[in-house]
């Protein structure tokens, strides 16, 4: 922290921020609120693209920090983050910006990004943001949830009560299983 204060360039500055990352993640989400909104592009970018580089158990504060950022391209790199993290983690990173962000414009595109290759972690990761405090948000995450299993909720607990019950009819990618047809040989 002091480093960062003492430094004298964005140079310096987004070198700090990346020493950080590299010695304790915990330093660098430590320094990542005031890389996120420092003056210089490059730092915030810079920051931004360095929470893909957290290990696993700190990307999920790193991505609720990302979000967060006031800069709308510096939320869509971390974005970027999120939906290109390894498969396993991919749902869990874009339901933590769905849940934590307070930009509509970013929730929103959490959501299409986790309907982009729909698998059921994915789909469950969705279903939370129906019960969003934004009503534009609220309906397009309802008409994402409706294309996939062809029916309306009225809230996230609805749905997830529906989806715990009703999962095993969908396989991998969504896809419902038809009920009594018989496999083919």
């Amino acid at each position: 922290m002091t480093e960062y204060r003492a430094a004298e360039t964005d140079a310096q500055r987004t070198e700090v921020v990346g020493l950080a990352r590299q010695i304790d993640p915990r330093f660098f989400l430590v320094l990542l609120p005031q890389a996120l909104v420092a003056a210089s592009e490059d730092l915030r970018l810079s920051a931004a693209r360095d929470i893909g580089l957290l290990a696993e158990q700190f990307l999920p504060e790193g991505v609720r920090m990302g979000v967060a950022a006031p800069d709308a391209d510096i939320r869509a790199e971390v974005l970027n983050v999120a939906a290109n993290a390894l498969p396993k983690l991919r749902p869990k990173l874009l339901g933590i910006a769905l849940q934590s962000s307070q930009f509509p414009a970013t929730r929103l595109e959490a959501a299409q990004l986790l309907m982009e290759r729909p698998d059921q972690p994915s789909f469950a990761a969705l279903l939370p943001g129906l019960d969003d405090q934004d009503a534009r948000v609220r309906e397009k995450l309802t008409e994402l949830v409706e294309s996939k299993v062809a029916k309306r909720f009225k809230s996230a607990s609805e749905a997830q009560a529906w989806w715990a019950a009703n999962q095993e009819r969908f396989d991998a990618m969504l896809l419902e299983i038809p009920v009594g047809v018989p496999d083919a040989p």
